[in-house]
């Protein structure tokens, strides 16, 4: 895995956390969709690297 990917795992984890400890919906609900976008795009990366 590249030190990119790793990253956006990490800001993903740290998004996921975030969310579990707020009380706002609204809040909730972007840090998981901000933590999705990361797991995407960290994904795409893997694959990427797995072709090459």
């Amino acid at each position: 895995m590249s030190e990119r990917s790793v990253y956006l795992r990490d800001q993903a984890q740290k998004c996921e956390w975030h969310a579990s400890h707020m009380t706002d919906h609204e809040t909730i609900a972007e840090l998981r969709k901000l933590a999705a976008g990361y797991r995407i795009e960290a994904a795409q990366i893997e694959c990427n690297e797995s072709k090459e």
